[in-house]
């Protein structure tokens, strides 16, 4: 047996063994999951590392893993590094890419819009 599973923002839908799901697919967050991840963001510190080659691979490892508190504190420690200087192409990259990825998944967990999403992604990420 096949399933699929359809992605909204690429418009793309996977047909993937029913029996491969488990290892290969993730569930959404959960609400209370979703603040949590919120609530970690706030209080995760947003170090970064200052060797740019170092932050880049760092963070598409991060993104890859597909994890929401990692793509949180990936756009945290992003952003912290904008407010002081102007990003590098593959960190500006990778900031757009948390927030979208992050957005999307909070968005649908709390049943917010994506822009009402990003705004709280935003405000944790600046505490």
């Amino acid at each position: 047996m096949y399933a699929q599973v359809h992605f909204e923002r690429d418009d793309l839908t996977l047909m993937l063994l029913e029996e491969d799901l488990s290892k290969t697919v993730r569930r959404l967050l959960t609400t209370k999951e979703a603040r949590q991840v919120l609530e970690e963001l706030k209080q995760c510190d947003g170090a970064y590392d200052k060797s740019w080659k170092s932050r880049a691979e760092t963070d598409r490892k991060a993104l890859e893993q597909g994890d929401p508190l990692e793509c949180g504190k990936v756009f945290k420690r992003l952003s912290r590094l904008a407010a002081k200087s102007d990003l590098r192409q593959q960190d500006r990259q990778h900031l757009a890419q948390s927030l979208e990825l992050l957005s999307e998944e909070l968005a649908h967990s709390l049943g917010k819009t994506p822009s009402q999403a990003r705004e709280l992604i935003s405000e944790a990420g600046a505490a």
